[in-house]
């Protein structure tokens, strides 16, 4: 009986220690990826540490102007990009064209052919390429609420209803991207109505797609708004904290963007002690949540 008893015990025990490590597994967030867009200068490769490669082409590298002075896609740049790409066959590509979104010379249908032709010229060289534009879609919802009260102009509904009308153009080219790269750059520490606006903006994605992946694009540092008290100053090391656990809980993963230089043009350095203590954060993070 002793026996049986000893054998129900261990018995109960494994079973608990299995359930618990069970419920760890479930609490791990799966196919969550930070990627390396940091421009500090000095930064070494990051990809040892967790941070994977994308390819980011500003649209200096993929338009040029028409005869009116319009930017166009330019083929022969795409096609090259396009080939260089296709050299690192798993490698994410995001392109960076915003120019065209405010510009209302051309339809959103326009709009929407223009990015299908980029996408399937990065094909063409790799149909397994998966590739997405900056700001598709929608655009910064916590920025155009800043900019917006700084307007002075007040009432939460209104606002949403001016945000969602502007992004309509965008949302009639995101079928053709197969990754989603909205902008969540924080312009205020306010980390309470950040997180609103990202939840809010996940939600807006979600009712046009709710499949493809969302992919944020993160900057330890604030917005660059030229009147902000703000402009371009390194989020210290708690904040940053946060926006990495929120990107977590609401997106599939992040890229993390920094501007080499700061407000007034300064370099900012790798071995800046508030960019490495953004960087040990990043680190802690990407250990706790297994993305190694």
């Amino acid at each position: 009986m002793k026996f049986n008893i000893t054998i129900l015990l261990f018995a109960v025990l494994f079973c608990s220690c299995n359930v618990q490590s069970s419920l760890r597994k479930v609490e791990r967030k799966e196919h969550f990826v930070l990627y390396d867009a940091i421009h500090f200068r000095g930064k070494p490769n990051l990809e040892s540490e967790g941070l994977k490669p994308v390819i980011l082409l500003y649209e200096a590298r993929l338009t040029k102007r028409d005869d009116a002075g319009r930017v166009v896609l330019d083929v022969e740049k795409v096609t090259n990009e396009a080939k260089k790409a296709a050299q690192i066959p798993e490698v994410i590509v995001s392109t960076d064209i915003e120019k065209w979104y405010g510009d209302r010379s051309f339809s959103d249908e326009e709009l929407a052919n223009r990015f299908k032709r980029l996408f399937d010229l990065f094909k063409k060289e790799n149909p397994k390429l998966k590739i997405g534009n900056y700001g598709m879609a929608p655009s910064s919802l916590n920025i155009y609420r800043y900019r917006y009260n700084h307007a002075g102009k007040s009432g939460d509904s209104l606002m949403l209803a001016s945000w969602r009308k502007m992004n309509e153009r965008r949302f009639a080219a995101m079928p053709h991207a197969d990754i989603l790269f909205p902008c969540l750059y924080i312009p205020e520490p306010n980390i309470e109505s950040w997180e609103k606006d990202f939840k809010t903006t996940v939600e807006e994605i979600r009712k046009h797609d709710t499949e493809k992946p969302i992919i944020v694009y993160l900057w330890p540092a604030y917005y660059d708004l030229p009147w902000s008290e703000h402009n371009r100053l390194i989020v210290d090391a708690e904040l940053w904290r946060s926006i990495l656990e929120i990107a977590y809980k609401y997106a599939d993963g992040a890229v993390l963007w920094a501007s080499p230089v700061d407000k007034d043009k300064n370099r900012i350095y790798w071995d800046d002690p508030k960019v490495q203590a953004v960087w040990q954060v990043t680190r802690e993070f990407i250990k706790e949540k297994e993305l190694l």
